[in-house]
């Protein structure tokens, strides 16, 4: 490629790589979602919007109900990937730009899935967690019904490890089970009759299965704006050596919970 050639991706694709991203990640279909489109680090979030009652006529307290769980400031992170490629490549623009739409949104969404387990599922997660990990027999039925009944509200998903999936199956698809989940565990599949979701998280040694909670008492948000830097051989030495160039995809996000004990995460219990 010529020194001083500048590569560029269009805005349009940087939606589109967004929106992908988006569609591939579960959270989406669990927790609230606030976009923005203006250079924040922190957003306030009003989850008591979503907790509207009626009260009982017959009562003698006509106030507001006052366990709303309130606003919550939600700080926001980059959450960036490199591409890195043969730097003549930049020359054909098209094969590069299909290149990324194709293999940058999963990988961004698998990051943002597994990031909000915190450190514990992915290292540079800025995220704090979901506590620790109860033991669970994840074969037991039971068992898993009561971990979704001692959540504080109502449990409305799971966040599951795909490693987890087979005792999934052996818990709902024997016996008197059998016709709660279809063979093969999917998204959406009810269990303890919850929705679930599932996402991968790696590598080892981490012995997370994953998080039941009441989604509707966390939010997750979004920048809008995507942004994309290019570094090539007429701008890095590093580059030039190689013949390479390194692409970086990055989106702001932030993920907040109003309420830890609304979350139960767990983890396989071992004999």
């Amino acid at each position: 490629m010529a020194a001083g050639t500048k590569f560029e991706v269009p805005a349009e694709v940087g939606n589109l790589i967004l929106q992908k991203t988006l569609d591939a990640s579960g959270l989406l279909n669990l927790t609230n979602v606030e976009y923005i489109s203006d250079k924040r680090d922190r957003v306030e979030y009003d989850l008591s919007l979503n907790d509207a009652k009626f009260h009982n006529p017959a009562d003698v307290d006509k106030t507001v109900d006052p366990n709303g769980i309130g606003t919550i400031d939600v700080n926001l992170y980059d959450l960036y990937i490199i591409k890195t490629v043969p730097d003549y490549t930049l020359d054909a623009a098209a094969s590069v730009i299909d290149a990324l739409k194709t293999s940058i949104p999963l990988k961004l969404a698998e990051t943002l899935q597994k990031s909000v387990f915190g450190s514990a599922a992915i290292a540079s997660s800025p995220f704090p967690g979901f506590g620790t990990a109860a033991a669970v027999d994840t074969t037991d039925p039971d068992a898993l019904a009561a971990l979704a009944d001692s959540v504080d509200g109502v449990p409305t998903g799971w966040l599951i490890n795909r490693q987890a999936k087979a005792d999934l199956n052996k818990a709902y698809n024997s016996g008197a089970n059998s016709n709660a989940l279809r063979d093969g565990v999917a998204d959406g599949d009810l269990v303890a009759g919850v929705p679930a979701y599932f996402t991968s998280i790696t590598p080892a040694p981490t012995d997370l299965a994953g998080v039941v909670g009441d989604w509707s008492q966390s939010v997750l948000v979004i920048d809008r704006n995507m942004s994309f830097d290019v570094v090539d051989s007429s701008t890095s030495y590093t580059m030039m050596l190689g013949d390479t160039a390194a692409i970086k995809a990055k989106i702001r996000v932030g993920f907040a919970v109003g309420n830890a004990a609304a979350f139960k995460s767990f983890k396989k219990k071992t004999a």
